[in-house]
C-alpha cells in the first residue's frame, strides 16, 4: 500500500540542527519591532519559555507584560524572520 514511502526522517530538536538559538532570536527580533519591553531575556528564556511553542510564548508574554493580543496576530513576522535565518544554512 505504502510501496513509495522510501525513508522517514525524524528530527528531534539538536540532532541535525540546533534551531532553538534560531527561534529564539527570531521572537525576539518580531518583538523588538513591537517594542523593547516584550524581548525575552536570556534567563528569561531559560528558566520559563524555553521548549514551549510561539503560541504558548506569547500567551506568557501578555501575561507577564502586557503584549496586547492585537499585536500577537502579527506574529507571522517571526515565522519571516525564523525562514530568512534558517534558508543560509
Amino acid at each position: 500500500m505504502y510501496n513509495y514511502i522510501k525513508h522517514i526522517i525524524f528530527d528531534l530538536d539538536g540532532v541535525l540542527i540546533d534551531s532553538r538559538e534560531l527561534h529564539y532570536d527570531a521572537l525576539n527580533k518580531a518583538l523588538l519591532d513591537i517594542s523593547e519591553e516584550y524581548v525575552i531575556k536570556r534567563e528569561e528564556h531559560l528558566s520559563t519559555f524555553d521548549g514551549k511553542s510561539t503560541k504558548t510564548k506569547l500567551n506568557l508574554l501578555t501575561e507577564r507584560k502586557g503584549l496586547p493580543v492585537s499585536t500577537r496576530y502579527g506574529m507571522g513576522v517571526k515565522t519571516n524572520i525564523y525562514q530568512r535565518i534558517t534558508s543560509i544554512y
